[in-house]
């Protein structure tokens, strides 16, 4: 089977994704927090598809892509519960308290930050200790493909703490939700 020499991430999304979070007029026009989960979810079954199409072209139907497709697959899952755990925390905020939309927003969007950072703080070590490995040149190909699984399933792991913390109870949000509630 001929591989595309194509790089996986340029199969990727080419616009940039998740314009209804970013921008507040974008998710209110298109149907408050259900659009939002519309548009999340569209984007993302986009963005899915197109890694997924990138293992395939890459790795082929192996074990390797298997393995890789599992991965992706337990990161769609994640993602779509965060989404659905995002789009319900707002509701909740709306109906328990007596904060303006944009500031129930705003308090959401530091939840996906405080999200995204958990996951950047393990893929930051392993860019680390990919650009020594460049520069040195002393590790070999299957240790930086070692490297990379090690880093996704951590990433993995820390997904997998999101989730069975309900995300709204782990650490790392947490923190965010009781830094908001005290700081006004």
């Amino acid at each position: 089977m001929q591989r595309s020499r194509v790089p996986a991430a340029h199969l990727i999304v080419q616009h940039q994704p998740f314009g209804a979070v970013k921008e507040r007029s974008l998710w209110t026009q298109n149907g408050g927090s259900q659009g939002m989960k519309v548009d999340l979810n569209r984007e993302l079954t986009v963005i899915f598809c197109h890694v997924s199409e990138a293992i395939v072209m890459q790795l082929g139907h192996g074990d390797a892509a298997n393995f890789a497709q599992e991965y992706l697959s337990q990161s769609r899952k994640c993602y779509q519960e965060f989404v659905n755990w995002s789009e319900s925390f707002y509701l909740e905020i709306m109906d328990l308290s007596s904060v303006k939309p944009d500031e129930a927003l705003r308090l959401v969007l530091e939840c996906w930050r405080a999200f995204f950072e958990a996951l950047r703080a393990v893929r930051g070590v392993a860019t680390g200790q990919l650009l020594v490995c460049v520069k040195s040149m002393e590790k070999d190909r299957a240790e930086r493909t070692a490297l990379f699984i090690y880093t996704m399933g951590r990433a993995i792991h820390i997904q997998n703490k999101f989730v069975a913390a309900s995300f709204k109870k782990h650490p790392a949000i947490a923190t965010v939700i009781n830094y908001h509630l005290f700081g006004n």
